[in-house]
């Protein structure tokens, strides 16, 4: 059985949050029956929530030390004898890079944007078009499969999602905000196991006579997020699946790097941005949401251009990519 082998790092960290792990999981998920897959990630107290979706998904997780890391990379390298490997990080390294492609196989990385990016054979970019590269654009958007969603003319749901970790607590400021509005479409929230602020949220849920849900990590949020009309999300992978479901979008980021990818969007005309998260603005939040939900033409455009952008087709893409070069 061919071996892939991850590395991948993520958890309650500034800028990394859990996207780079999710989206490795996935991947990993379509290649399991086929191959045997190994994760490999940084031995740190902040990744530890990563580390637990891993082993959570019944993967073996391999520990690097911060203190021995290239040596235990090459450990790694030389045990698993991996047939294709996939990096997913925030930032790369060209030590490590060096070390990986040093077995011979084939090297595969995610919005890889410095000069080191010569050592990956599959550069996938999602974020920008890039001349000369086949592996980019939103087309290699790695996001779940997206499940069939019509338009609806009247809106009946709002959905709101700012990641596993919401480094910012969009989600705390933009509840209370939606609590104190005249609006009274119903509003799903949904956090992940490494939300803080879970009893304060809980407090305003339960002060909004039934209009608010608060979802923990929920085992149908893809079937929340379809079942909504309007969503509220920052930059990360769950804005993509929202774009590909034809939702309208209004993006409230969590970090810069997110803020420049929307820049990179920008010309797509495919979603509202309302800035950092830092300071939300409640009477621009207020007026979107109206707008939005009374302006029927401005919907009807999101949902065509949202889901022409990406079509939900990224990770099969990636993954055929991955089977075609094992086969060699």
């Amino acid at each position: 059985m061919k071996v892939i082998l991850f590395r991948a790092d993520g958890g309650t960290v500034v800028e990394v949050g859990t996207g780079h792990i999710y989206r490795s999981l996935l991947v990993a998920g379509q290649l399991r029956d086929v191959c045997r897959v190994i994760f490999s990630s940084m031995d740190k107290p902040d990744y530890e929530y990563g580390h637990a979706m891993i082993r959570n998904s019944g993967y073996p997780l391999h520990l690097l030390s911060p203190d021995g890391y290239s040596l235990d990379l090459v450990r790694l390298v030389e045990d698993s004898k991996p047939d294709f490997i996939i990096c997913d990080k925030y930032q790369y390294d060209a030590e490590e890079l060096r070390i990986l492609k040093q077995c011979g196989a084939p090297l595969m990385t995610y919005d890889h944007f410095e000069e080191h990016r010569k050592f990956s054979d599959y550069p996938i970019n999602a974020i920008v078009e890039e001349a000369g590269n086949p592996y980019s654009g939103p087309g290699y958007t790695v996001i779940p499969p997206t499940p069939t969603k019509f338009f609806r003319i009247t809106p009946e749901r709002i959905f709101i999602c700012f990641g596993g970790f919401d480094y910012l607590d969009i989600t705390l400021k933009l509840v209370n905000i939606l609590l104190q509005a005249d609006i009274a479409l119903p509003v799903d929230v949904v956090i992940g196991s490494g939300y803080s602020n879970s009893a304060i949220l809980s407090q305003y849920a339960d002060s909004s006579n039934g209009r608010i849900r608060i979802h923990r990590q929920p085992p149908n949020f893809q079937e929340l997020m379809a079942g909504a009309d309007i969503a509220f999300v920052a930059g990360g992978l769950v804005f993509y699946q929202v774009l590909s479901l034809g939702m309208a979008a209004v993006v409230i980021c969590q970090y810069k790097h997110q803020q420049e990818q929307i820049g990179n969007l920008a010309r797509y005309d495919a979603c509202i941005f309302l800035g950092m998260g830092n300071v939300v603005d409640p009477k621009a939040v207020v007026t979107v949401l109206n707008t939005l939900i009374t302006d029927l033409k401005l919907r009807n455009d999101f949902y065509e251009r949202g889901r022409r952008l990406v079509d939900g087709q990224g990770l099969n893409r990636v993954v055929n990519i991955i089977k075609e070069r094992l086969k060699k």
